[in-house]
């Protein structure tokens, strides 16, 4: 069984092909502009390197948010044309997960967090024994006083990552000192490596979404829509 895996959700767009035993190949590019040119050109590529064709996948796998809005739009544009036009599968994972995924090692708390500006952040919270992650804080889009407030409740080590803990990372320090520990640059966004490890677990439970239903969860409305809805309140 094979799956190819999809993320836009930041400035790095990232695709994956793996099966259940191993990770096949994983292509990353870091710039938030070309999402809209390279994502399919990233997913043709990686199955002309496997010698493989579209629809040898046996189901898609996206990670629908939060995230950037153009980004999200645009990676599960991208996982849905392909699930209909080859009548196959579609899950979509919450990109706070696949980052925590990244350190799914780690014992302690696992804290993914992405700025929302103005001291805000989309986080979540996971509590890891080194095998496994347990979801502890269900994600939000919280004020920073407020997600740590949160935090200080919990035990041990907390490891920070996203484009969040690098934003904050000074709050982060003066507030959590020598709890705080930080993600590596390179497993500070999602993978696509780690949206196909969390896409089977979604496909052994049966969470699948239909590719006509399917939405990108912004957790918060594009700046876009705020200005709409405040030029209609303001008449």
């Amino acid at each position: 069984m094979i799956v190819l895996g999809i993320d836009s959700s930041t400035t790095v767009a990232t695709v994956a092909l793996s099966s259940r035993e191993k990770l096949l190949g994983e292509y990353s590019i870091d710039d938030k502009n070309t999402h809209s040119q390279k994502l399919m050109v990233m997913v043709d590529s990686l199955l002309e390197q496997m010698e493989m064709d579209i629809a040898d996948v046996d189901f898609f796998a996206v990670s629908k948010g939060p995230g950037s809005f153009t980004g999200l739009r645009i990676g599960v544009a991208t996982a849905k044309s392909f699930a209909y036009a080859l009548d196959k599968k579609i899950v979509g994972i919450s990109s706070l997960k696949v980052i925590a995924e990244n350190h799914i090692h780690f014992s302690g708390t696992v804290v993914p967090m992405m700025d929302a500006r103005n001291k805000r952040v989309f986080a979540s919270a996971y509590s890891g024994d080194g095998r496994v992650l347990e979801e502890a804080l269900a994600e939000e889009a919280f004020g920073l006083s407020e997600l740590f407030e949160k935090l200080e409740a919990m035990d041990g080590d907390i490891l920070f990552a996203g484009d969040g803990s690098v934003s904050y990372r000074a709050e982060i320090e003066e507030r959590f000192g020598d709890r705080a520990v930080f993600a590596e640059k390179h497993l500070n966004t999602p993978r696509a490596s780690a949206l196909c490890n969390l896409a089977y677990e979604a496909h052994d439970r049966g969470e699948f979404e239909s590719c006509f239903e399917m939405k990108p969860e912004y957790l918060r409305e594009s700046q876009a829509e705020q200005q709409r809805k405040s030029r209609v309140q303001n008449g």
